[in-house]
């Protein structure tokens, strides 16, 4: 698969009920393929960035696009996958069933439907828990079940809102090497939201670090850490070195 779309915020301005400003003149380009991090302190205005990218939300003034082979293919369309902080599964279906649902919502024939969401759950490693009902799942296991959901359609672009935050420590960190497994196997362009700094270096292929609202961009690092990435360069130099950088401008975001 090809890299998917550019995503372009031009001089974006974002203001919620009784005019107090998400951000004002933003403006910001994330390549095609690429895995961008957005990295600030907390209502900042990070996962409103998220909503703008998906079409849930428009701004005020400015432009939000994607770009794909150098068009516009605005107004944003196509399969856009999104996971939030919450797995969000529906309780009466089993994990097969919330995973094929943007395909029936989609219109997608059984026979394909089926076909597409084995595919996605194998992909997240789920393949022996097709029909378990959500509550027979533990937290990891149902944001998997999420990721598949979000993926079923492959999306051109994979936006994620503090997903493993509310996970345990391992569980978080193995959900991130999947993720960017399935970013680098599916060379999708994904936007991923998270406060944790480790999980930024980690993750990025670039971690964009915000300021309190009104939100600007007070530093852009294009990660110095190698594409393939394993745990154990949680403990390297060069991690440790990255994630004092992030805390730096972290720190300055917040001042």
């Amino acid at each position: 698969m090809e890299p998917s779309v550019a995503v372009r915020f031009d001089n974006v301005e974002r203001r919620f009920d009784g005019g107090r400003p998400a951000f004002t003149g933003l403006s910001l380009s994330l390549d095609a393929g690429t895995f961008s991090v957005l990295l600030g302190p907390s209502g900042c205005g990070k996962s409103t960035l998220l909503r703008l990218a998906a079409g849930l939300d428009e701004p005020q003034t400015g432009r939000v696009s994607l770009v794909e082979d150098g068009l516009d293919r605005s107004p944003i369309g196509g399969p856009t996958g999104f996971v939030f902080q919450d797995a969000h599964l529906l309780p009466w279906r089993t994990l097969e069933e919330n995973v094929a649902l943007p395909l029936e919502l989609a219109g997608i024939d059984p026979e394909a439907r089926r076909h597409l969401t084995a595919a996605a759950i194998a992909r997240v490693g789920l393949a022996s828990h097709e029909k378990k009902m959500p509550h027979e799942l533990s937290g990891g296991m149902k944001m998997r079940a999420s990721l598949a959901r979000a993926l079923v359609r492959t999306p051109r672009l994979f936006l994620l809102d503090e997903p493993f935050a509310a996970l345990d420590e391992l569980t978080r960190q193995r959900l991130d090497d999947d993720v960017r497994a399935l970013a680098q196997d599916l060379r999708i362009t994904v936007l991923f939201v998270t406060h944790s700094i480790q999980e930024a270096a980690y993750l990025a292929d670039r971690v964009i670090v915000f300021s309190q609202r009104p939100a600007r961009v007070v530093a852009d690092f294009v990660s110095p850490l190698p594409r393939e990435r394993t745990s154990l360069l949680r403990f390297s130099e060069a991690f440790s070195s990255f994630v004092a950088d992030l805390h730096v401008a972290l720190l300055r975001g917040e001042s």
